[in-house]
């Protein structure tokens, strides 16, 4: 067998030297890249903020709805219980009267929703703590209690209007479809938990968005009608005067004879 010399295999020689391949291995970005990536994230960033802010937003308005929907809940198991009956208002804080009935602090008792009495959207500063009151000693501290917010919430007067509320019966009511009986109070509103719509007239329109926060969900509000339902409405939804009211029980919703008791819109 001949035996002349094995082949020997020839490896191809690298392209460059090894600092080159270093080089072009760990290559780094440049300022420009960076700045690049930089405006490219801020243009993402502009463009999602806002829905982020809408969708914050719309979260705040659903969880005040179903606040205002807890509250119906509880208001029916309440008029079950008590002959079709609603709690009337504490009024403006008057200590001689019991705190334990005021109508937001009964309805708490019949439903779980640890935020009933205020609404995310609500940013005043001076809040009262419901849970930390201790009802013995109401009287001791009515004064401190009474310069307090008390909740998000208000009782519309003229369904528990002496002398002849209509608390007494929530069958009494014609339309409780068409039929206010809590709308959300203004941010400042402190020591009461009702509005007044036979108020609402007076200076009109700039009077009822000040006895009201009537644009705190994106110039919409939260109310709670007589059937218990709740909604999401414009202001020029509930009052138009002389043609429309969604807040008296005796004529809702047509136009209510109690909002005569304030002076006519200027110009009418």
């Amino acid at each position: 067998m001949w035996g002349g010399p094995r082949p020997v295999a020839v490896r191809p020689c690298p392209v460059g030297t090894d600092s080159e391949t270093a080089m072009r291995t760990n290559r780094a970005f440049t300022l420009i890249e960076l700045l690049v990536v930089v405006s490219i994230i801020a243009l993402l960033i502009s463009i999602l903020l806002p829905s982020l802010r809408s969708a914050r937003e719309q979260a705040k308005l659903v969880v005040c709805l179903n606040n205002c929907k807890q509250m119906g809940a509880a208001m029916t198991a309440y008029g079950t219980e008590y002959q079709d009956r609603f709690p009337s208002s504490g009024g403006h804080g008057n200590p001689s009267e019991n705190p334990k009935g005021w109508w937001l602090n009964i309805l708490a008792g019949y439903t779980r929703q640890s935020l009933l009495y205020r609404c995310p959207s609500d940013r005043s500063k001076q809040f009262l703590d419901w849970n930390a009151i201790d009802w013995n000693t109401w009287d001791e501290h009515a004064d401190e209690y009474n310069q307090r917010r008390w909740t998000s919430y208000a009782l519309n007067y003229l369904f528990v209007k002496p002398p002849d509320p209509y608390c007494d019966h929530l069958l009494r009511i014609r339309c409780p479809q068409s039929v206010i009986i809590v709308s959300e109070s203004p941010d400042d509103t402190i020591g009461a938990d009702h509005t007044h719509p036979e108020k609402f007239l007076d200076t009109w329109p700039a009077l009822p968005k000040r006895l009201l926060a009537a644009d705190r969900h994106k110039g919409r509000s939260n109310y709670l009608f007589a059937d218990s339902h709740a909604d999401t409405l414009h202001y020029a939804r509930t009052l138009k005067p002389r043609e429309m009211c969604l807040w008296d029980p005796g004529t809702a919703p047509a136009w209510s004879q109690a909002m005569e008791d304030a002076p006519p819109p200027p110009g009418s």
